[in-house]
């Protein structure tokens, strides 16, 4: 699971990764996609928010490579 923010003015970090087709996703706001990545238990999942396209999944994978230095 990955954090996402709303808050795409401040620095960008290692594994950050700023979704150029957020609307498509169903987010409200424009946003990044966080190097903080944290392994959930499926319940905890109450509800799908919508989903990254194409595009801005593999630049997640990419920065998340980068950040694990792969």
């Amino acid at each position: 699971m990955a954090a996402i923010t709303s808050n795409v003015h401040r620095g960008l970090f290692v594994g950050d990764y700023p979704l150029e087709d957020w609307q498509a996703a169903g987010l409200p706001k424009p946003s990044v996609v966080t190097g903080i990545h944290r392994t959930i238990k499926q319940a905890m999942i109450v509800r799908k928010l919508g989903a990254l396209s194409g595009r801005d999944f593999s630049g997640v994978k990419k920065a998340l490579s980068q950040a694990l230095d792969m």
